[in-house]
């Protein structure tokens, strides 16, 4: 099984798939535009990076909500996700006036108060656990797949050391790209081959990570797999 964010992910693939047909056609015809491949390539690096980031916030209100409607209680998440998790009320309640804190301590106990007593469960905030993410480069996905027992998610998405490099390679390299064209560089291009190493790439990423991620979560709370 995969999850829902995979499956979104696959269809919206597609459209990458089109762009890739589009430059393809007018390549092979008489219309051949080299203004029009360029413009087709930077099209489809900031789409498929947009793809590939909304599988990562979509997986993680996925897995969010399943576990709230599991009640696993608070003890049993990781620390690392509970520290996460209450890391933005505290800081709200240290940058606050002791007289003025009333609110924001109300809000604490409401919203993660069970996540520091045992046997107590209460509601994920997927926000929380992605509000620090700015990227979806590979630094910051190891760091995401970390919070959850999963120490580097290339390696264990893979076998071969060869195959683990290209495919940080190739992911660092779209998110490079699209952070580029985002940025205004005019120079940043990919053409029909390229297009097909990210997006394949990001396909192989996405659906092995999206099994070794619902296995982790199955072992490390005791509750049935999400997908």
């Amino acid at each position: 099984m995969a999850s829902k964010s995979l499956q979104a992910l696959k269809t919206s693939l597609s459209e990458i798939h089109t762009l890739r047909d589009i430059s393809k056609r007018y390549n092979d015809s008489h219309l051949s535009n080299p203004e029009l491949f360029r413009a087709v390539g930077r099209a489809a690096i900031v789409l498929l990076y947009s793809h590939f980031e909304k599988y990562f916030y979509g997986v993680n209100e996925e897995i969010a909500d399943f576990i709230n409607s599991n009640n696993v209680a608070g003890n049993n998440i990781p620390l690392s996700l509970r520290l996460l998790h209450s890391k933005p009320v505290v800081e709200g309640l240290s940058e606050t006036e002791w007289t003025k804190r009333a609110n924001k301590l109300e809000n604490f106990v409401i919203t993660d108060c069970w996540l520091w007593s045992r046997g107590t469960n209460g509601e994920l905030i997927p926000d929380r656990l992605l509000e620090w993410m700015k990227s979806a480069n590979p630094s910051n996905i190891m760091r995401y797949y970390k919070y959850w027992g999963i120490e580097d998610i290339f390696t264990a998405i893979t076998r071969a050391p060869h195959t683990r490099s290209n495919l940080w390679l190739q992911i660092s390299t779209l998110v490079d790209k699209r952070h580029n064209i985002a940025h205004g560089d005019a120079t940043v291009e990919a053409n029909r081959s390229e297009l097909g190493l990210y997006s394949q790439a990001v396909l192989t990423f996405c659906e092995r990570a999206d099994r070794i991620l619902s296995k982790q979560i199955q072992r490390l709370l005791m509750i049935p797999a999400p997908w």
